[in-house]
């Protein structure tokens, strides 16, 4: 029942007899003929036994992405309310005037500017990205976990797993070792070792591919990205650090841009299984 609410919530009034899933052999949409493989989330009728795609079902309206940042503003406005309460509570007569002489601390100020980010990341995918095949879902929940993933988008080269990151000063990467120790890499932002970033969006990408294997038994490429919001790169070069490209937002959407094996159909429903799998922390604004 809940599962059948969160459909009609999301696709209006539909058919009674009709019923959204995940199809278990390949098909084509009833309406428009797009191809849908296995895997794919698709609405099945009953008393035809056909399917149709999303966007048939919906009358062409395009599926909501999600919200970028939402679950990170969420995360700060409830920090920021828990202190202005706990403030007020404590010095009743001059709590509004402590709050406007004290600065936030910075465990709270990270969650601002960390929504801010994958706000402005959005934006400029969105703008740069508009007119090609590629789907973008934001702000995504790993099954099972409590974290998340800021930016996933699937394009012909395969999908992209972007992790956000608003750091400001110098990027580079750095090697040590060589002939007498093993060579390591790392990735370095104003002047500290910030390679751990690199193996979480490592992680995230994982993720991903697993979500995908599922269903989907030919392989799709997975492009971990980390993309850096205020940094600078020397040069305009893009480091790899471990196998993993470190990006601006600009030079994100050129990799995503680029061609590659998967076809608009294929990106539909990779994108719709996709969507099914890792739920939008918030879906509308």
């Amino acid at each position: 029942m809940r599962a059948e609410r969160s459909v009609r919530a999301e696709i209006g009034v539909m058919a009674p007899d009709q019923r959204k899933l995940q199809l278990r052999r390949g098909g084509s949409c009833r309406t428009c003929g797009l191809g849908l493989p296995a895997g794919a989330v698709a609405w099945y009728r009953k008393s035809d036994r056909s399917v149709a795609c999303r966007r048939c079902v919906s009358n062409g309206e395009p599926v909501i992405p999600g919200v970028a940042g939402a679950s990170a503003k969420a995360e700060y406005e409830k920090r920021r309310r828990r202190r202005e309460e706990k403030t007020r509570a404590s010095h009743p007569r001059i709590g509004g005037l402590l709050l406007a002489m004290r600065d936030a601390p910075a465990s709270e100020t990270a969650w601002r500017i960390g929504y801010e980010g994958e706000q402005r990341v959005a934006a400029e995918l969105e703008k740069r990205l508009a007119g090609t095949p590629a789907r973008l879902l934001h702000d995504r929940r790993i099954p099972a976990t409590r974290a998340n993933i800021d930016h996933v988008i699937v394009a012909p080269p395969g999908v992209f797993v972007i992790d956000t990151k608003r750091y400001s000063g110098r990027i580079e990467k750095r090697v040590d070792g060589g002939l007498l120790s093993p060579r390591r890499e790392r990735l370095v932002v104003a002047g500290r070792d910030k390679t751990k970033l690199v193996d979480g969006v490592v992680s995230q990408g994982a993720a991903v591919a697993e979500v995908l294997a599922a269903v989907h038994k030919d392989h799709i490429p997975i492009h971990p990205l980390l993309c850096f919001v205020d940094g600078e790169f020397p040069f305009l070069r893009m480091p790899t650090v471990n196998g993993i490209r470190i990006v601006s937002p600009k030079l994100a959407a050129q990799c995503i841009r680029e061609p590659g094996p998967l076809p608009p159909n294929r990106i539909e429903a990779i994108a719709d299984h996709l969507d099914a799998q890792l739920p939008a922390y918030l879906r509308a604004a």
